[in-house]
C-alpha cells in the first residue's frame, strides 16, 4: 500500500536566505525507496537501502545508520521504528525519513552538519522570516499532545514546550495552527475545553505566550 505523507520544512543552517526567500520547503513524502529506490540517488553525499532494517544516510562529512527497532524496546518508540528515505532537497540541504510503523513520525538530517531534528508529518514547520529560526514538532510515547520546539540556525534548541496549556495541572487550553508573524515571532490559536467561543491567537514572547490565555473555569 502506497503512503502519501507531507512536510513542510525549512533549513537548519541559512546560507543566502532573505527575508523575501523565508518561505515555507515543501519537502514531500510521495513515496519511499522502499516503492521507489532512484529516491537513494538524491542524497548528494549517498544513501543506500543495506537491508530491509536498515537504511544509511551519509551526510557531508559522516553517516548516519538508521536501524529498525522493535516495538517496545528501549532504544526506540514504544511503538517501534523502521526507517524510510523519502527524499533530499537541495535548496534546504535535508534530508527526510518517514518511520515505516509510525506514520507521524518523521527525521530531518542536515546535509552540511550531520544533526537530526525530530519531526511531525501531519504539521508544518516554517522557518521564520529572517530565516533563522526553525519550527519542529513530536509527539513522544504516551502523551495526548505534542511537543512544540524551536532551533536556531546551529541546530541548538532556543524554546520548548507542549501544545496545550495548563493551570495548576488540569488542561484549559489547546494550541493549534502555529506559524510566524512579521517579527520572526511564534503564533498559534488556542481553543479553551470549556468553551465554545473562537480561537484566539497569542504569541510567544521571552518564551511565554502573550496576552495570558483565560478560559471560562468549569
Amino acid at each position: 500500500m502506497k503512503i502519501i505523507w507531507t512536510i513542510l520544512i525549512a533549513p537548519l543552517i541559512v546560507f543566502n536566505f532573505t527575508v523575501a526567500k523565508a518561505e515555507k520547503l515543501n519537502l514531500p513524502c510521495l513515496s519511499t525507496d522502499m516503492e521507489n529506490p532512484s529516491l537513494l540517488k538524491q542524497a548528494p553525499s549517498g544513501a543506500k537501502r543495506i537491508d530491509k532494517d536498515t537504511l544509511q544516510v551519509n551526510w557531508k562529512n559522516g553517516t548516519h545508520l538508521f536501524k529498525a527497532v522493535p516495538p517496545g524496546d528501549d532504544a526506540g518508540s514504544e511503538r517501534g521504528e523502521n526507517w524510510l528515505y523519502c527524499g533530499f532537497n537541495s535548496t534546504a540541504k535535508l534530508h527526510l525519513l518517514a518511520n515505516k510503523i509510525d506514520t507521524s513520525e518523521s527525521r530531518i538530517l542536515n546535509e552540511i552538519n550531520g544533526e537530526i531534528i525530530l519531526a511531525d508529518l501531519s504539521v508544518s514547520a516554517p522557518i521564520s522570516p529572517n530565516g533563522k529560526l526553525i519550527f519542529s514538532s513530536y509527539q513522544p510515547d504516551g502523551m495526548d499532545r505534542q511537543i512544540w520546539a524551536i532551533y536556531d540556525r546551529n541546530n541548538i534548541r532556543v524554546w520548548e514546550g507542549a501544545s496545550n496549556i495548563t493551570i495548576g495541572g488540569p488542561i484549559i487550553a489547546f494550541l493549534e495552527q502555529p506559524t510566524w508573524n512579521a517579527k520572526g515571532e511564534l503564533q498559534t490559536k488556542y481553543s479553551c475545553v470549556n468553551s465554545q467561543q473562537p480561537p484566539k491567537k497569542i504569541t510567544l514572547t521571552g518564551g511565554a505566550w502573550t496576552p495570558e490565555v483565560v478560559c471560562p473555569e468549569n
